[in-house]
């Protein structure tokens, strides 16, 4: 539907809202202290030293919402009595995540050589919608900010923005208030509305981050937003601002990314048959004699622990046999601002079952422990494009359903579904359903994986459909 020029009584005025604002106004950055800061490396590592990057997925959350909603942010008349903001703002909802990407293995952050920067601008905007875009980049632990840097505005907090003391109120979740307790905790500037942010410095992100040869790029993801009113009606945001070449190339990508999500959704297997193509392959299957004589033998728990060990790349398992699950209740402590759960807290909760999914896969192929069997053995590649299809209430159930749905050589892609149990509607529906693209980091190939059913041809085609698509994004050969 159209986007709504009409508030209501949702903003004291509205004319602000269609004013055109620059990208960089908004933009976001702040430091992981890992080298020196033991609390933050505590909150942040793996088992085995590396980063937790379901942790990041939520703080990158964060930071497109925060993106958002300071590009959208009103600042309403009069203040209060003791002077802080009288704040409006609309209610940003992620309506998806356009694939993320993971440009290099996960790192070991208990060396004391590496810190992390997480980065956001605001690079699209239709009428109602915007796209932020998210990097988590690896920085040397040496590198400094200087302080004297002419681009950097003065110290004092901007408030033109929401500021940290809001956003970091009790009516946060702590998922939702961690990446502003790191920036709090920074010895060095962070620029969350709080340091170097005031109007007409909006090239102090630049100078806040060390040039592109010295930092590494991780994690890069495209988050969509939509503004709604207090009536739950999409609403008129402020374009941005198209200013340079790197505006132009940022905005016309993600139209790019605005087109591709409408021609995926257009030839969903959710609405669609297969195509022709797929057709062939599933018979070809099933008349060389894979899909008949299957039979579930259990979840990937029983399966990888219990199944004698076997070689990569020659032996067929069965596409149920890969099935993990994990059911939780959904608590007050991990909703967003709209008292429903905050987004980032789910896809942190699917890219854990997805590891752990993939992880028990490749051990139970590992002929030897010898080989690295119960070790990391794996690297998370790409998390595809996540829909978020409905919010989740608290105190619903809620079951991630994970399946490695289709291999090809070295590649292995997990699909992870979560469904919610509403109690007080009594009602069950699909609220997510996200995609992993894994590569095993010995390049030895993964075991094939086979469907047993319909159900599990369609799982298989979809898996099938992401690895190809993300293989013809990075340019690999495929087969």
């Amino acid at each position: 539907p159209p986007a709504s020029t009409d508030t209501g009584d949702f903003l004291p005025y509205e004319s602000s809202l269609t004013m055109p604002k620059s990208a960089a106004a908004s933009s976001l950055c702040v430091r992981y202290d890992f080298s020196k800061n033991p609390a933050i490396l505590r909150e942040y590592r793996r088992f085995d030293g590396g980063v937790r990057i379901g942790k990041l997925l939520e703080d990158m959350d964060t930071a497109s919402g925060d993106v958002a909603s300071r590009h959208v942010f009103l600042e309403a008349a009069p203040r209060k009595p003791n002077g802080d903001i009288s704040m409006a703002m609309p209610d940003n909802v992620t309506a998806c995540v356009d694939s993320i990407r993971v440009l290099q293995s996960v790192p070991d952050v208990t060396t004391g050589n590496i810190d992390m920067q997480i980065e956001g601008r605001i690079i699209w905007t239709g009428n109602s919608s915007m796209l932020i875009r998210v990097r988590v980049w690896t920085i040397p632990a040496t590198w400094v900010i200087d302080q004297s840097h002419p681009k950097l505005g003065p110290r004092e907090p901007d408030k033109s923005v929401p500021s940290i003391a809001h956003r970091t109120s009790d009516d946060a979740s702590m998922s939702m208030k961690r990446l502003y307790l790191v920036a709090r905790k920074n010895s060095t500037p962070d620029r969350i509305g709080h340091e170097y942010t005031a109007r007409g410095t909006e090239e102090a992100l630049d100078a806040m981050m060390p040039p592109e040869p010295e930092r590494k790029l991780f994690l890069e993801g495209h988050f969509l937003f939509v503004a709604l009113s207090k009536q739950r009606k999409p609403l008129k945001i402020n374009p941005v601002l198209v200013e340079s070449w790197g505006d132009k190339k940022s905005s016309a990508f993600g139209e790019h990314l605005k087109q591709e999500r409408a021609k995926n959704k257009a030839t969903s297997l959710a609405k669609l048959i297969p195509n022709y193509e797929e057709m062939q392959y599933i018979h070809d299957k099933y008349q060389r004699g894979f899909l008949v004589n299957q039979s579930h033998a259990g979840d990937m728990f029983d399966t990888a622990t219990s199944a004698p060990r076997t070689d990569h790349g020659h032996t067929f398992v069965p596409v149920g046999s890969t099935r993990l699950r994990n059911v939780n209740v959904t608590h007050p402590q991990d909703q967003n601002a709209g008292g429903k759960i905050f987004g980032g807290q789910l896809m942190r909760q699917a890219t854990e079952l997805a590891y752990q999914t993939c992880q028990l896969f490749w051990t139970m192929g590992e002929a030897t422990a010898k080989s690295g069997a119960g070790k990391v053995g794996i690297d998370i590649v790409c998390i595809d494009d996540i829909d978020f299809v409905r919010p989740v209430a608290i105190g619903s159930l809620i079951s991630f359903t994970a399946h490695v749905g289709y291999t090809s050589r070295d590649y292995a892609v997990v699909i992870v579904q979560a469904e919610i149990y509403d109690y007080n509607e009594r009602s069950k529906f699909v609220s997510n359903n996200l995609s992993f693209v894994f590569r095993t980091k010995s390049r030895k190939p993964f075991q094939h994986v086979m469907p047993h059913g319909y159900g599990d041809c369609i799982l298989h085609l979809r898996a099938r459909r992401r690895l190809k698509a993300f293989l013809a994004r990075e340019g690999v050969e495929q087969e």
